[in-house]
């Protein structure tokens, strides 16, 4: 069934097996006009429960709809915006591949709804990160969301760390993990992963928008780069927020909200300005 008004949708009488207008009460054929209300409850129940996942959505209630949204997507399989809806609980729940399969649907009703095509990507980016960092190894993704972890602690408190010294050491003295080396010896090798992150000067501060794509929608704002981060504080859709610090690599971006609320947020809810 086409995603389209419903005044041009159409269903079959189940007597004359002819077509009829979604919602019609009576077959409008002379001579059938047989009684199709029963029906034309169904047809307009899909609907009405989109609109009811939308209310238990901005409660906070994400898990009840979502499964309004499935029952909703049964009685209307062309609506594309219940599609679209569906699809971003599922991501919300990390369930990127019923995510894919729901935007992939809604695709298939219309070509190239943009919101379902961005969903497509950002979900499709996760799985390939989440294949990286398991080809890298637990221990490889722990360092790095504990180094950006400690870099977003490090920006929040707006302080600057100088190096410590041991007590009763002399400024010749420098700490390498518990023990104390003279600064004249040469310490072997070690390994220390650093990330580097070069301000931009107050002209080229960039800026982007809260874009959730639903009205009266909030984006999580989040204490590091990742899920399982606490949840720091929230924004509504349509604010414009400074961009901190951003990578190709990592779907998280470092914002300061308009409040001065400072945290990580999925790029893919934030449109550049």
């Amino acid at each position: 069934m086409a995603n389209q008004d419903s005044d041009s949708l159409t269903r079959l009488c189940p007597v004359c097996k002819r077509p009829v207008p979604v919602g019609a009460t009576v077959c409008p054929h002379g001579d059938c006009k047989e009684d199709l209300s029963h029906i034309a409850v169904v047809d307009t129940l899909g609907d009405e429960l989109y609109h009811v996942a939308l209310q238990r959505i901005r409660e906070g209630e994400t898990a009840e709809a979502l499964r309004v949204l499935t029952a909703a997507r049964s009685y209307a399989a062309g609506n594309v915006d219940i599609l679209v809806v569906l699809g971003k609980l599922h991501a919300q729940r990390r369930q990127y591949r019923d995510a894919i399969e729901c935007w992939r649907q809604a695709l298939q009703i219309k070509a190239g709804e943009k919101r379902a095509l961005a969903g497509i990507k950002a979900a499709e980016r996760i799985l390939i990160v989440r294949r990286v960092l398991i080809g890298l190894g637990i221990a490889a993704a722990a360092m790095l969301v504990f180094f950006l972890g400690n870099f977003t602690r490090a920006w929040l408190s707006s302080s600057t760390v100088e190096p410590s010294l041991a007590p009763g050491a002399s400024s010749g003295t420098a700490l390498m993990g518990t023990t104390a080396v003279p600064a004249s010896e040469t310490p072997s090798p070690t390994f220390t992963p650093t990330l580097i992150v070069t301000a931009s000067p107050e002209s080229a501060v960039e800026t982007c928008r809260i874009s959730t794509g639903m009205q009266g929608g909030q984006l999580n704002m989040r204490g590091g780069p990742g899920m399982m981060f606490r949840v720091s504080g929230w924004m509504p859709e349509g604010e414009s927020v400074t961009l901190i610090w951003s990578s190709d690599m990592l779907e998280w971006m470092l914002v300061r909200s308009e409040a001065g609320l400072g945290g990580w947020i999925s790029k893919y809810y934030c449109t550049r300005d």
